[in-house]
């Protein structure tokens, strides 16, 4: 009966202290800029300034959640809708470009009525590697969000990171 016992305890015990060890999500919160994110407890978060903050799930993928929000309004949203295409196209060729020998497509640039005010989708190829984007934009009378997401393939874990991002204000 004792070896039975143990024959159950053991495997409870180890899966017990597998589901111990993973962390859950993280919850970020800019309270200077009005937003906070959430994200699995075992990414990686970076700040590589006071208004710019990259998640990735490791050190080693291409996959990345990026936001960004800059001062004042880009008066993008104003704009009719094909120059205000123009402009984020623009925007985001400066932003790979600066990164390198880059090719850009943009497959959709278009306002949105959700909580940013614009949204683009895109490819990147880039050393032999085709990367997948999402880009967003948000105007207020004060601040300028955007909100980039960069794959290499799939990456459906950061359909759940974008969905929870929330402006606070």
């Amino acid at each position: 009966m004792k070896s039975k016992l143990l024959v159950w305890l053991i495997p409870l015990l180890l899966l017990a202290s597998l589901v111990g060890c993973s962390k859950g999500p993280t919850q970020y919160v800019n309270e200077e800029f009005g937003y906070t994110i959430s994200y699995p407890g075992d990414w990686i978060f970076i700040e590589p300034s006071e208004n710019v903050i990259i998640i990735k799930p490791d050190a080693k993928t291409k996959n990345q959640i990026q936001v960004g929000v800059y001062p004042g309004e880009a008066n993008i949203v104003s704009l009719p809708e094909a120059q205000a295409a123009e402009i984020v196209e623009q925007i985001l060729k400066e932003v790979f470009d600066a990164l390198g020998d880059n090719i850009l497509e943009i497959t959709s640039s278009e306002p949105i009525s959700d909580k940013w005010d614009w949204e683009a989708t895109f490819e990147v190829y880039c050393a032999g590697i085709v990367l997948k984007g999402e880009y967003y934009l948000k105007e207020t009378p004060l601040l300028t969000y955007t909100l980039f997401v960069l794959a290499e393939g799939e990456w459906p874990e950061a359909t759940s990171v974008l969905e929870s991002f929330y402006f606070i204000q």
